[in-house]
């Protein structure tokens, strides 16, 4: 069987529940990385989230107090 991210979040956080864990999908948008470069391929990253601002949301989620749970988070820069 196949699943999503959010299909395999949600299935792993039904497992994990009952040990106190809670799971959040984080979805970025393009990230501004040098994966594509590393692999010689020509990408406009352009409009790519920056990684820090996705680092900043982790910080944010992982300081919320235990018995609130983000179940996703979809962040991404906004075009031009």
């Amino acid at each position: 069987m196949l699943l999503s991210g959010a299909g395999f979040t949600k299935s792993l956080q039904d497992e994990v529940s009952k040990y106190g864990i809670c799971l959040t999908n984080v979805m970025p948008g393009m990230m501004k990385t040098d994966m594509f470069n590393k692999m010689n391929i020509q990408k406009n990253m352009e409009n790519g989230i920056d990684t820090k601002e996705v680092a900043k949301l982790i910080e944010f989620n992982i300081a919320l107090p235990n018995e609130v749970m983000i179940p996703e988070i979809g962040i991404q820069n906004i075009p031009n």
